[in-house]
């Protein structure tokens, strides 16, 4: 029996997670893909196909208790906002599967958290680890013996180092790529194509080959139906 599977989104992340999913469909048939919770969709209309059927919040509602869920609203603008939004509905982890592509390349022994979206092409090199609610895009490689702790976001292209550690929420951005054993403090930003060649610090953002401080990072407070 195929399991039963909302996502919790819209265009962009929540349609190419969707699009994820039906090639896993394609592979060996798993998910029977619902169709989205969002807040800025008409509910009822549709979206890549799949009809919009609530709010996030509707996570919680008996009438949805046997699905599971990808919350792919851990944003470059929200991000850390969202992360909590999603830690206080309670649901439990178990409730939010990885989705992971069946042309990513993953060794024996990596360690992969919930929720976590594994898209196309993604490598990972030995003894890596993966926390919950990750988004890795196209391309993405992560070296041997690097972590990713939770709500981190791998841009497409982009490339890790060996033994690296990225810190809660930490953003690379497309073709970036990291020297190995540096640190991507929590909640940084690192922009497209830059070139990391020491730590970052915690809630900055970095650009540029080698990578500069651009500025200290701030959060929005998405709320569509205020």
């Amino acid at each position: 029996m195929l399991k039963k599977l909302i996502i919790v989104g819209g265009r962009g992340n929540g349609t190419n997670i969707a699009a994820n999913v039906e090639d896993i469909n394609r592979a060996d048939p798993e998910w029977d893909l619902l169709g989205f919770f969002n807040d800025t969709d008409e509910i009822g209309s549709e979206l890549f196909g799949y009809p919009v059927l609530g709010r996030p919040e509707d996570m919680t509602s008996p009438r949805f208790a046997d699905v599971s869920f990808i919350y792919s609203f851990i944003t470059m603008q929200y991000g850390k906002n969202n992360a909590l939004k999603l830690e206080n509905y309670g649901i439990p982890p178990e409730r939010f599967p990885s989705i992971i592509h069946p042309s990513a390349t993953i060794p024996k022994g990596t360690e992969i958290g919930h929720g976590s979206v594994i898209m196309p092409g993604v490598y990972f090199g030995s003894y890596t680890r993966v926390g919950s609610h990750c988004t890795l895009l196209r391309n993405f490689s992560l070296g041997h013996g690097s972590t990713m702790d939770n709500y981190c976001y791998g841009g497409n292209g982009a490339v890790i180092g060996a033994d690296v550690r990225l810190k809660e929420g930490a953003y690379i951005g497309t073709g970036a790529v990291t020297r190995e054993r540096v640190t991507l403090g929590e909640w940084c930003i690192v922009g497209i194509g830059s070139v990391i060649i020491r730590d970052v610090p915690p809630m900055t953002v970095v650009a540029g080959n080698p990578a500069r401080f651009i500025k200290q990072r701030t959060f929005e407070t998405f709320n569509p139906r205020k």
